[in-house]
């Protein structure tokens, strides 16, 4: 008896939004939008930006560490390295005494790789972007299949992932991969403004994408990994000053846990007096029982 209304109000939410998008398309000229992804513009992260500023460090440090009911000695070294294009931040820590070494430092040979916290690599324009080391907040497009994703819930077993992405005023391609090992979650996302050309702001902000998540993590026999697949299409349908408004719709589909429909409006100001970048939402979701928005999420 529910599935007539339900169907009558998503159909008057989804002709709500081809009004925006036609109404949008007769207003001012835009420039390509900024996408929040992983670390691309993590500030602890950037490269220095001028070609004059290149920084690189070492430090040594001692102390104490307590373990459960252990006390132990704790020596660090950490280096840090800057410079136009580029960042990179190496941490080792060592823990031992009387009752010996903490094993978790050094009992297998991925610990090496472990000592890289980042080497992070952007172009001035954002528009080329690199990151090997840790993920910490990896997001595609909406967020429905992939939301603050990190490879950093354990840390002594924390993997070392990829985060990459390129983009141009047309295209966007953004991915990444838990472990350079590839035998964990992976995933890619594949952005097409097929009227960037335009010189109004509501064709030329249209966004059409297609994103999925695979996990390869090996598994016991009989049980199926999980993965999933997205559309999504968004648009800019106001801006004043620094605030942009940005309607958007997102289907979702997993063979594993079912299907999900995302309706709702970004509100953005990518560059808040110069100091922060402010995201607020407001959204619908429209879910089968076993479906779960940001499925790939901090604690997957």
């Amino acid at each position: 008896m529910l599935v007539e209304p339900l169907n009558m109000y998503l159909a008057s939410v989804i002709r709500f939004y081809l009004w925006i998008v036609l109404l949008s398309a007769g207003s001012i000229q835009t420039s390509a939008q900024e996408r929040l992804f992983g670390s691309v513009d993590d500030p602890a992260e950037q490269p220095s930006r001028v070609a004059w500023v290149s920084e690189n460090s070492l430090g040594v440090f001692a102390g104490f560490s307590l373990i459960g009911p252990q006390w132990r000695s704790e020596g660090r070294l950490l280096g840090e390295f800057r410079d136009e294009t580029m960042a990179a931040k190496l941490s080792g820590l060592l823990r031992t005494g009387l009752y010996g070494t903490y094993e978790e430092d050094l009992d297998e040979a991925y610990d090496v790789l472990r000592l890289l916290e980042y080497i992070h690599f952007s172009d001035r324009s954002d528009e080329t972007y690199l990151r090997l080391g840790p993920l910490q907040r990896t997001r595609l497009g909406m967020g429905q299949l992939v939301n603050f994703f990190n490879s950093t819930s354990v840390w002594d077993e924390r993997r070392v992932g990829i985060e990459a992405s390129l983009s141009s005023s047309p295209f966007t391609f953004e991915g990444f991969v838990d472990d350079i090992r590839l035998d964990g979650m992976a995933g890619g996302r594949f952005a097409v403004r097929p009227l960037s050309l335009s010189k109004r702001r509501g064709l030329n902000s249209l966004e059409l994408a297609i994103s999925g998540v695979w996990d390869r993590a090996p598994t016991i026999d009989n049980i199926q990994r999980f993965s999933a697949v997205a559309v999504e299409a968004q648009v800019e349908a106001w801006r004043s000053g620094a605030f942009s408004l940005h309607p958007f719709l997102s289907y979702a589909r997993s063979r594993e846990r079912g299907d999900g429909l995302l309706i709702g409006a970004d509100l953005r100001s990518d560059n808040f007096i110069d100091t922060a970048r402010l995201h607020f939402r407001v959204a619908l979701h429209f879910n089968s029982r076993r479906f779960l928005p940001g499925y790939v999420g901090p604690f997957w």
